[in-house]
Protein backbone atom coordinates (compact mmCIF):
# COMPACT_ATOMS: atom_id res chain seq x y z
CA UNK A 1 0.00 0.00 0.00
CA UNK A 2 1.05 3.15 -1.07
CA UNK A 3 0.05 6.22 0.83
CA UNK A 4 1.02 10.23 2.02
CA UNK A 5 1.06 11.29 -1.66
CA UNK A 6 -0.68 14.51 -1.57
CA UNK A 7 0.08 17.61 -3.86
CA UNK A 8 2.11 19.16 -1.69
CA UNK A 9 4.01 16.29 -1.21
CA UNK A 10 4.04 15.55 -5.18
CA UNK A 11 4.91 19.45 -5.42
CA UNK A 12 7.73 19.07 -3.28
CA UNK A 13 9.15 16.20 -4.63
CA UNK A 14 9.81 18.32 -8.01
CA UNK A 15 11.91 21.04 -5.93
CA UNK A 16 13.52 18.38 -3.80
CA UNK A 17 13.40 14.79 -5.94
CA UNK A 18 16.65 14.71 -7.04
CA UNK A 19 18.11 12.22 -4.31
CA UNK A 20 16.32 10.12 -2.47
CA UNK A 21 16.90 8.07 0.81
CA UNK A 22 15.08 4.96 1.10
CA UNK A 23 14.85 1.71 3.41
CA UNK A 24 12.41 -0.54 5.47
CA UNK A 25 15.06 -1.01 8.70
CA UNK A 26 12.80 1.42 10.81
CA UNK A 27 9.11 0.07 11.65
CA UNK A 28 7.19 -3.41 10.98
CA UNK A 29 3.72 -3.49 12.79
CA UNK A 30 1.95 -5.95 14.17
CA UNK A 31 0.62 -7.29 11.34
CA UNK A 32 4.18 -7.85 9.68
CA UNK A 33 4.34 -5.26 7.63
CA UNK A 34 7.42 -3.06 6.85
CA UNK A 35 6.93 0.49 6.72
CA UNK A 36 9.26 1.76 3.75
CA UNK A 37 9.29 5.63 3.17
CA UNK A 38 10.85 7.90 0.77
CA UNK A 39 13.00 10.67 2.18
CA UNK A 40 14.40 13.85 0.43
CA UNK A 41 16.30 16.88 1.53
CA UNK A 42 15.22 20.07 1.56
CA UNK A 43 16.34 23.69 1.04
CA UNK A 44 16.77 23.55 4.93
CA UNK A 45 18.83 20.78 5.41
CA UNK A 46 16.03 19.37 6.84
CA UNK A 47 14.64 15.20 5.96
CA UNK A 48 11.55 15.11 4.23
CA UNK A 49 8.91 12.49 3.14
CA UNK A 50 8.07 12.32 -0.18
CA UNK A 51 6.17 9.20 0.23
CA UNK A 52 5.52 5.86 1.78
CA UNK A 53 4.12 2.18 1.78
CA UNK A 54 3.44 -0.39 3.99
CA UNK A 55 3.93 -3.75 2.11
CA UNK A 56 3.48 -7.23 3.00
CA UNK A 57 7.48 -8.67 2.28
CA UNK A 58 10.42 -7.66 1.89
CA UNK A 59 11.28 -9.63 -2.06
CA UNK A 60 12.50 -8.22 -5.22
CA UNK A 61 9.05 -8.19 -6.54
CA UNK A 62 7.34 -6.18 -3.88
CA UNK A 63 9.54 -3.72 -3.68
CA UNK A 64 9.88 -2.82 -7.58
CA UNK A 65 5.96 -2.75 -7.28
CA UNK A 66 6.82 -0.18 -4.84
CA UNK A 67 8.61 1.94 -6.66
CA UNK A 68 6.57 1.66 -9.88
CA UNK A 69 3.86 2.54 -7.94
CA UNK A 70 5.69 5.46 -6.13
CA UNK A 71 6.60 6.54 -9.73
CA UNK A 72 3.45 6.67 -11.29
CA UNK A 73 2.25 8.45 -8.48
CA UNK A 74 5.57 10.89 -9.20
CA UNK A 75 4.18 11.98 -12.85
CA UNK A 76 7.07 9.02 -13.81
CA UNK A 77 9.67 11.11 -13.42
CA UNK A 78 12.40 9.07 -11.64
CA UNK A 79 15.43 10.58 -9.10
CA UNK A 80 18.83 11.34 -9.87
CA UNK A 81 19.55 9.18 -7.82
CA UNK A 82 18.14 6.88 -5.07
CA UNK A 83 20.57 5.34 -1.98
CA UNK A 84 20.08 2.24 0.05
CA UNK A 85 21.78 0.56 2.68
CA UNK A 86 20.17 -2.31 2.91
CA UNK A 87 21.14 -6.13 1.11
CA UNK A 88 21.00 -7.22 -2.58
CA UNK A 89 17.10 -7.85 -2.64
CA UNK A 90 16.45 -4.06 -2.64
CA UNK A 91 19.26 -3.15 -4.98
CA UNK A 92 17.89 -5.52 -6.88
CA UNK A 93 14.41 -4.04 -7.47
CA UNK A 94 16.07 -0.59 -7.67
CA UNK A 95 17.93 -2.33 -11.02
CA UNK A 96 14.72 -3.56 -12.31
CA UNK A 97 12.43 -0.72 -11.74
CA UNK A 98 15.00 2.18 -11.93
CA UNK A 99 17.20 0.74 -14.66
CA UNK A 100 17.50 3.75 -16.96
CA UNK A 101 18.89 5.41 -13.73
CA UNK A 102 21.43 2.85 -13.22
CA UNK A 103 24.31 4.88 -13.98
CA UNK A 104 23.49 6.80 -10.45
CA UNK A 105 23.29 3.53 -8.53
CA UNK A 106 26.22 1.46 -9.99
CA UNK A 107 28.99 1.84 -7.63
CA UNK A 108 31.76 2.47 -9.93
CA UNK A 109 29.94 5.73 -11.06
CA UNK A 110 29.55 7.04 -8.06
CA UNK A 111 32.62 9.04 -7.50
CA UNK A 112 32.41 12.91 -7.37
CA UNK A 113 28.29 12.85 -7.56
CA UNK A 114 26.65 15.21 -5.02
CA UNK A 115 24.65 13.59 -2.69
CA UNK A 116 22.77 16.76 -0.99
CA UNK A 117 23.98 14.98 2.07
CA UNK A 118 22.36 11.71 2.34
CA UNK A 119 24.95 9.23 1.18
CA UNK A 120 24.99 7.89 5.14
CA UNK A 121 22.28 6.84 7.25
CA UNK A 122 22.08 10.35 9.38
CA UNK A 123 18.92 10.57 6.99
CA UNK A 124 16.68 7.87 7.88
CA UNK A 125 17.78 8.22 11.44
CA UNK A 126 16.61 11.47 11.36
CA UNK A 127 13.16 10.61 9.93
CA UNK A 128 13.06 7.35 12.42
CA UNK A 129 12.96 10.00 15.52
CA UNK A 130 10.54 12.05 14.10
CA UNK A 131 8.20 8.93 13.96
CA UNK A 132 9.21 7.47 17.30
CA UNK A 133 6.53 10.42 18.38
CA UNK A 134 3.64 9.49 15.61
CA UNK A 135 3.96 5.36 15.64
CA UNK A 136 4.97 2.38 17.38
CA UNK A 137 4.96 -1.18 16.16
CA UNK A 138 1.67 -2.03 17.96
CA UNK A 139 0.06 1.12 16.07
CA UNK A 140 -2.50 -0.36 14.57
CA UNK A 141 -3.17 -0.12 10.24
CA UNK A 142 -6.16 2.81 10.38
CA UNK A 143 -4.44 4.75 13.31
CA UNK A 144 -0.87 4.41 11.12
CA UNK A 145 -2.08 5.98 8.03
CA UNK A 146 -4.09 8.54 10.14
CA UNK A 147 -0.53 9.90 12.26
CA UNK A 148 0.97 9.30 9.18
CA UNK A 149 -0.79 12.39 7.83
CA UNK A 150 -0.66 14.19 11.02
CA UNK A 151 3.53 13.59 10.73
CA UNK A 152 3.09 15.17 6.91
CA UNK A 153 1.48 17.85 8.30
CA UNK A 154 3.78 18.70 11.15
CA UNK A 155 6.35 18.37 9.03
CA UNK A 156 4.70 20.97 6.43
CA UNK A 157 4.45 23.07 9.34
CA UNK A 158 8.29 22.91 10.54
CA UNK A 159 9.75 23.79 7.24
CA UNK A 160 7.16 26.78 6.71
CA UNK A 161 7.77 28.13 10.45
CA UNK A 162 11.37 27.91 8.82
CA UNK A 163 11.09 29.57 5.35
CA UNK A 164 9.19 32.43 7.47
CA UNK A 165 12.22 32.68 9.75
CA UNK A 166 14.56 32.63 7.13
CA UNK A 167 12.82 35.35 4.58
CA UNK A 168 12.66 37.41 7.93
CA UNK A 169 16.27 37.26 8.98
CA UNK A 170 19.69 37.93 7.13
CA UNK A 171 22.78 36.81 8.23
CA UNK A 172 25.47 39.45 7.80
CA UNK A 173 28.73 38.76 5.17
CA UNK A 174 31.61 38.14 6.82
CA UNK A 175 33.79 39.20 3.32
CA UNK A 176 34.02 41.02 0.16
CA UNK A 177 33.67 38.46 -1.70
CA UNK A 178 30.44 39.21 -4.27
CA UNK A 179 30.02 35.30 -4.18
CA UNK A 180 28.91 35.33 -0.68
CA UNK A 181 26.98 37.93 -0.99
CA UNK A 182 25.00 36.81 -4.26
CA UNK A 183 24.20 33.35 -2.14
CA UNK A 184 23.63 35.81 0.90
CA UNK A 185 20.67 36.93 -1.23
CA UNK A 186 19.56 33.39 -2.95
CA UNK A 187 20.12 30.72 -0.39
CA UNK A 188 18.36 29.98 2.55
CA UNK A 189 20.05 30.96 6.10
CA UNK A 190 20.73 27.25 6.91
CA UNK A 191 22.63 26.64 3.88
CA UNK A 192 24.14 30.34 4.26
CA UNK A 193 25.80 29.44 6.68
CA UNK A 194 27.03 26.46 5.47
CA UNK A 195 28.89 28.70 2.84
CA UNK A 196 29.91 30.92 5.47
CA UNK A 197 31.94 28.12 6.94
CA UNK A 198 34.01 27.41 3.63
CA UNK A 199 34.28 30.85 3.28
CA UNK A 200 35.96 31.31 6.68
CA UNK A 201 38.27 28.60 5.90
CA UNK A 202 39.11 30.14 2.34
CA UNK A 203 40.00 32.94 4.49
CA UNK A 204 42.38 30.80 6.53
CA UNK A 205 44.02 29.96 3.39
CA UNK A 206 47.34 30.88 2.20
CA UNK A 207 47.86 30.45 -1.53
CA UNK A 208 51.32 30.46 -3.48
CA UNK A 209 51.63 30.73 -7.36
CA UNK A 210 54.26 27.91 -8.28
CA UNK A 211 54.22 27.42 -11.64
CA UNK A 212 52.31 28.44 -14.81
CA UNK A 213 52.09 25.67 -18.13
CA UNK A 214 49.71 26.64 -20.95
CA UNK A 215 45.92 27.08 -19.27
CA UNK A 216 47.40 25.51 -16.32
CA UNK A 217 48.60 27.18 -12.76
CA UNK A 218 49.75 25.13 -9.87
CA UNK A 219 49.49 26.81 -6.47
CA UNK A 220 50.73 25.64 -3.23
CA UNK A 221 47.94 26.53 -0.90
CA UNK A 222 48.85 26.31 3.18
CA UNK A 223 46.15 26.40 6.01
CA UNK A 224 46.24 26.09 9.25
CA UNK A 225 43.88 23.64 10.74
CA UNK A 226 43.25 22.74 14.22
CA UNK A 227 43.99 18.87 15.60
CA UNK A 228 42.55 16.53 18.24
CA UNK A 229 44.36 17.58 21.00
CA UNK A 230 43.68 21.03 20.66
CA UNK A 231 46.57 22.50 18.88
CA UNK A 232 47.41 23.69 15.27
CA UNK A 233 49.40 22.47 12.40
CA UNK A 234 49.82 24.23 9.11
CA UNK A 235 48.88 21.45 6.11
CA UNK A 236 50.49 22.16 2.64
CA UNK A 237 47.99 21.18 -0.51
CA UNK A 238 48.37 21.21 -4.32
CA UNK A 239 45.97 23.15 -6.40
CA UNK A 240 45.86 22.76 -9.98
CA UNK A 241 43.83 25.85 -12.14
CA UNK A 242 43.04 24.85 -15.97
CA UNK A 243 41.97 27.83 -16.70
CA UNK A 244 40.91 27.02 -20.29
CA UNK A 245 38.38 24.58 -18.50
CA UNK A 246 37.53 26.77 -15.72
CA UNK A 247 38.33 23.42 -13.74
CA UNK A 248 40.25 23.54 -10.13
CA UNK A 249 41.79 19.98 -9.01
CA UNK A 250 43.01 19.99 -5.42
CA UNK A 251 45.65 17.18 -3.55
Amino acid sequence: MCFGLTQEVKTAYEYFGDVIKFDTTYLTNRYGMPFAPFVGVNHHGQSILLGAGLISSEDTSTFVWLFEAWLECMNGQAPEAIITDQDQTMKNAIQIGLYTERSFWVSVNLKGVFWAGMSTTQRSESMNAFFDEYVHSGTTLKEFVDQFDNALRKKVETEMTTDFQSCNQTIPCVSLFKIEKQVQLLYTNVKFKEVQAEVWGMLLCNPSLVSIEGSISTFDVFEEISTPNGQSKIVKYIVYFNEDECEVKCT
